[in-house]
């Protein structure tokens, strides 16, 4: 893999920057480990990239989309997080280019090495030099993407803290922004609902293979120092409980019950987050209902999480900016609307004098 150096002896692979289609050693002096959290072996470094390196990312960017651009925006910057180092950055960096854009994406710097590896698969597919590249690190790139005078819009997924900045910041700037932030994800089960059905679909969602009341204390086998939690449960749970008002990165699921679907749909609605959720019932009334009195992005009905076939959105604390990641939503994100307005004349047109109306006889 081009991506990363391959150092012998004990000391981890270095992960190198995408600029100008070359992969690239970063001259920093902060660099972070790539820990492989089932082992706790150190896979790699990841470099914070020097402001010189981000701004030559940017330009590269800017001096391909003289050739690559049709009615785009311009240079285009990602910031994705850590829980899906590959399907994120494949919702983005497609879209942008062949929207004809240019794009600088900055990976989470925990988990780099799949992002990495998607895009030497995009050189080596042909993606022209600087069309693509990539640039690591933290706040200081973020923000440095954020407010550069070449980059024209911001795509973020992550958490809602650093969300809200990314679009304050990027908004001052004249960018345009797109930030889908945090989520606590609902799943509303009527006493309706095909029991069977919605108790798999639970166990997918939340769990995977097992239900378990207590996950901790998890042992894999062959994978005795990594870091493992199975599935949890907790029931009895009240709104102002912190398991249920942040969101947990793992398989966990809380239980609150109320008496009536108002009283769902009223739990729903007064929750911060509002990326996606699911109802559970045979009712199709019960689900016009809800679909229509629910105030989230994202609504599956007797689906457990909404996956997002049409457009990744939410409302509220989930989302800042108008269009979501992909679909026909991303392609108004990343295209540049013109209005072309032309008239054409016969050599021997009569003057009539000064229009001063718009006439297209």
């Amino acid at each position: 893999m081009n991506a990363t150096a391959s150092n012998a002896g004990a000391s981890a692979a270095k992960v190198k920057l995408l600029i100008n289609g070359e992969f690239v050693d970063s001259k920093t002096g902060e660099w972070r480990d790539i820990v492989n959290a089932a082992t706790q072996e150190v896979l790699a470094r990841v470099p914070f990239a020097t402001a010189d390196e981000v701004n030559e990312a940017i330009r590269s960017a800017h001096a391909a989309f003289k050739t690559w651009k049709d009615t785009p925006i311009g240079v285009c910057a990602g910031i994705t997080p850590f829980n899906f180092p590959a399907m994120i950055p494949l919702w983005i960096f497609p879209m942008v280019i062949v929207c004809g854009n240019t794009f600088v994406l900055k990976p989470s710097e925990q988990d780099p090495l799949s992002t990495m590896q998607l895009v030497e698969l995009a050189i080596e597919a042909g993606v022209p030099k600087g069309v693509l590249n990539i640039v690591h690190g933290g706040k200081e790139v973020v923000d440095a993407l954020c407010i550069h005078e070449l980059v024209k819009a911001i795509s973020f997924v992550g958490s809602t803290a650093v969300g809200t900045h990314v679009y304050r910041l990027g908004s001052e700037h004249g960018k345009r922004v797109q930030s889908m932030m945090g989520a606590k994800n609902h799943a509303v089960v009527l006493p309706d609902a095909n029991r069977e059905q919605t108790l798999n679909a639970l166990a997918g969602a939340g769990f995977g293979a097992t239900l378990a009341l207590d996950g901790r204390d998890v042992k894999v086998p062959g994978f005795e120092q990594g870091n493992f939690i199975g599935s949890t449960i907790f029931t009895d749970v009240t709104t102002e409980m912190d398991i249920y008002r942040q969101e947990i990165f793992g398989p966990g699921l809380v239980v609150l019950n109320v008496a009536t679907l108002d009283d769902a749909i009223a739990l729903v609605n007064a929750n911060p987050f509002g990326n996606g959720m699911g109802l559970f019932t045979q009712s199709s009334a019960a689900a016009r209902k809800f679909q229509s009195e629910i105030d989230i992005g994202q609504v599956g009905i007797n689906i457990p999480i909404p996956v997002p076939f049409f457009s990744f959105t939410g409302s509220r604390g989930s989302k800042l900016g108008d269009l979501g990641l992909y679909g026909k939503q991303v392609v108004q994100f990343y295209k540049q609307t013109k209005t072309v307005t032309a008239r054409w004349f016969d050599d021997d047109t009569v003057n009539d004098g000064v229009n001063t109306t718009i006439s297209l006889r």
